[in-house]
């Protein structure tokens, strides 16, 4: 869990520094202030906020994640495991649901403490970046070696597990690559690139009726999207299986089930459904850090010479906002191909899916076909990181010299 949830704080902590001016660092070190007493005054105060809505996600991400315990063949039992089992293999619907409201338990006083908060924009300013991130020559101690060890480590492991995979699947020569496991792939990526489409220009309208509104309409807005990025994934899943796993009755008549074989278009609806679950809100967050890099004196003379929405649209806050909604729609797509909760609720054999498909063969112990599989997709999720990195870096402005 180390390992899969690090980059989570590493990248909240990364975005967070950018709002520092750097030279606030090298001026309190020219002055003779320890590494200690910079952190403390300067570097601290602007992650208080960011680090405790990341630490959020990352407990309740660990709390419902049932990949690793599933992976682990639930030698130490989880709520996610036990959920996903009940579904699964049981059909312990009662269990199933009382789990799901269990999960979301530890999100609701974090929950409350985001909408009792009275800045309306510390939600989004924390995505965007106004400077490059500082320069800190931390001191010598052994929690700094202990953590520049830790690093090093996790960054063997992985690569271990990655040059593992590759050596696996070359020995293979692409004979572990079946069209079962090829077409998993292929209809995974398909729903993650059609749940993207759809929520690219859902988040785009959301942001955009919250920068036309008042003040607190776009603070309950990304407070909104905010509370469905926190959402646990498993009980998410749960909830669809449970409420769309047999026919609803309607006003207008009674809707097809949207879990199962014989579901609506074989349970595409609602694969995309938990898809756009966490695309939205990602997307919402990011359009709307990129509405807040125009300057206001620059918005306000656009309007006064008679400037369009269209035109503030395409002239001001496409180029701010673009590059940042395409790396995030990039880390959508990643997160959507290897994501297991809440897919594995609601994935069908008619719909194969990449988690689904690489926990069946765990249980039939295909150690080379899930290391193969392993090795397909970190291509696919490696090419959009790069993605992401690339644009990130052009927002960001990690490509741009300080004046």
């Amino acid at each position: 869990m180390v390992v899969a949830h690090l980059p989570i704080p590493y990248l909240t902590i990364r975005m967070a520094w950018r709002v520092v001016d750097p030279r606030l660092v090298e001026m309190g070190r020219v002055n003779g202030a320890r590494a200690a007493t910079v952190v403390r005054l300067v570097l601290l105060p602007p992650l208080r906020r960011p680090l405790a809505i990341a630490a959020a996600l990352l407990f309740v991400s660990a709390l419902s994640d049932p990949s690793i315990p599933a992976v682990l063949r639930g030698r130490v039992p989880t709520l996610a495991h036990t959920a996903y089992i009940e579904v699964i293999a049981w059909g312990g619907e009662g269990t199933a649901a009382l789990i799901a409201v269990l999960l979301t338990l530890p999100v609701l006083p974090v929950l409350l403490a985001l909408w009792r908060g009275r800045d309306p924009n510390a939600l989004a300013d924390h995505w965007q970046g106004l400077s490059p991130s500082p320069r800190l020559v931390l001191p010598r101690s052994v929690l700094v070696q202990a953590c520049r060890a830790l690093s090093v480590l996790v960054l063997a492991i992985v690569l271990t597990l990655a040059l593992a995979a590759l050596i696996t699947m070359f020995r293979a020569r692409g004979s572990l690559l079946t069209p079962m496991m090829m077409g998993a792939i292929g209809s995974t990526v398909r729903y993650a690139v059609a749940a993207l489409l759809l929520s690219v220009p859902v988040g785009l309208m959301t942001a955009w009726a919250s920068g036309r509104g008042s003040t607190r309409l776009a603070r309950n807005v990304d407070l909104l999207q905010t509370s469905l990025l926190l959402m646990p994934g498993t009980t998410l899943g749960i909830a669809i299986f449970l409420a769309y796993g047999l026919g609803t009755r309607t006003p207008l008549g009674e809707l097809p089930a949207l879990v199962g074989g014989a579901s609506l278009a074989s349970g595409s609806v609602a694969i995309v459904a938990v898809f756009m679950a966490p695309a939205v809100p990602m997307v919402h967050l990011a359009a709307r850090a990129g509405q807040r890099q125009v300057p206001v004196p620059v918005l306000e003379t656009a309007r006064v010479l008679g400037a369009g929405r269209r035109r503030v649209a395409v002239g001001l806050f496409l180029p701010q906002t673009g590059a940042l909604v395409a790396a995030t729609g990039a880390a959508v797509v990643a997160r959507n191909i290897v994501s297991v909760a809440p897919v594995v609720f609601v994935s069908t054999p008619d719909a194969p899916m990449v988690a689904s498909f690489a926990l069946d063969l765990l249980d039939r112990a295909a150690l080379e076909q899930t290391f193969a599989l392993a090795a397909v997709v970190a291509l696919l999720v490696g090419g959009a990181s790069a993605l992401v990195a690339g644009a990130s870096a052009t927002v960001l402005g990690a490509r741009r010299r300080p004046a």
